[in-house]
């Protein structure tokens, strides 16, 4: 009897150790599965585009700007993924495609396609049958902001890339405005859409405040095109046609004393009654680039305003 008793009490004692490890062990497993849910949740939340530091926007007259650094991380930015027209900031874009494809020392002749030109387009005075070449064209394009001299450019690449100079005017634009789309895929601007070479408006052609930092950005690997951004002004005394041209920068960053950025050094102004004043620009400062985007402005000068305030943050941060 006393040694079934004592079986018993073992039994007991026994079965209640197992069951005290076995509470032990199921929390200690469930702790860590919270656990790691836990610390995957916050990595999730703690994710931001491009860097993994906190965006500072700055208080500025504009709603829609982005700036980055040279390695494309933002800096400082306001609603940079919201859709936005770019206006004459498409010109950057449609050089870049002209560089990519045509010799810049080739010369182009000007055709009727300048008749094209959208109503009260921005022009670069281009006239019928002279020869310009593609370098001169490109300074037209991106200080005066030459409707006329896109509409050329892109008739002329789609030419160059089909290997058809009995192109129509329709089907050049189309086909100049997929090479555009290609091209700034490849830069990372996900979020664009492109259907001219100049930027008149259509509400099919957009972009947004980070997409067109990007493109900014872009041309770190066109020195030449950096080389007529740069510029004030640009003067052709003779033509092949014996006529002459001088092309003037809109940029005030660098061509108004009462604008004027010491560090900037370019790129494109642009301006449409739906997008409103638009830029974008770059600075450089003991070797460090900056590149801003800024949209929807209500007056010239606020874009200018804007952007040195941008850089002297970027620079001083």
């Amino acid at each position: 009897m006393k040694l079934f008793r004592r079986a018993l009490i073992i039994t007991i004692l026994l079965s209640i150790i197992l069951s005290g490890i076995n509470i032990l062990i199921n929390h200690d497993f469930k702790d860590k599965i919270t656990k790691t849910i836990k610390v995957d949740n916050i990595k999730a939340k703690e994710i931001k585009p491009n860097s993994t530091k906190p965006i500072i926007e700055i208080k500025t007259k504009s709603n829609y700007y982005c700036l980055i650094d040279e390695n494309g991380n933002i800096v400082s930015s306001k609603n940079e993924y919201t859709k936005i027209y770019p206006a004459s900031t498409t010109k950057l874009v449609t050089a870049m495609v002209a560089y990519d494809n045509l010799n810049e020392n080739d010369y182009i002749k000007i055709t009727n396609v300048i008749k094209n030109m959208p109503p009260e387009s921005s022009t670069s005075g281009l006239i019928k049958n002279d020869k310009l070449k593609v370098k001169d064209l490109t300074y037209a394009l991106m200080l005066p902001s030459g409707n006329d001299a896109a509409i050329v450019i892109a008739i002329e690449t789609a030419k160059k890339v089909t290997k058809n100079d009995n192109i129509s005017y329709e089907e050049g634009i189309k086909i100049f405005a997929k090479l555009m789309n290609k091209k700034v895929k490849q830069i990372g601007a996900k979020n664009t859409n492109f259907v001219n070479p100049h930027g008149y408006y259509s509400s099919n052609h957009y972009s947004t405040a980070y997409d067109m930092a990007l493109i900014a950005k872009e041309i770190l690997k066109y020195p030449k095109i950096q080389e007529i951004v740069s510029k004030k002004e640009y003067y052709i005394k003779q033509t092949k046609n014996n006529h002459e041209y001088l092309f003037k920068t809109h940029n005030e960053l660098i061509m108004d004393k009462n604008y004027y950025y010491k560090y900037a050094n370019g790129i494109k102004t642009g301006y449409t009654d739906e997008g409103k004043h638009t830029l974008i620009a770059s600075a450089k400062k003991n070797n460090k680039y900056l590149f801003v985007s800024i949209f929807k402005l209500d007056k010239r000068e606020e874009r200018a305003i804007v952007a040195k305030k941008l850089f002297e943050y970027g620079f001083n941060k």
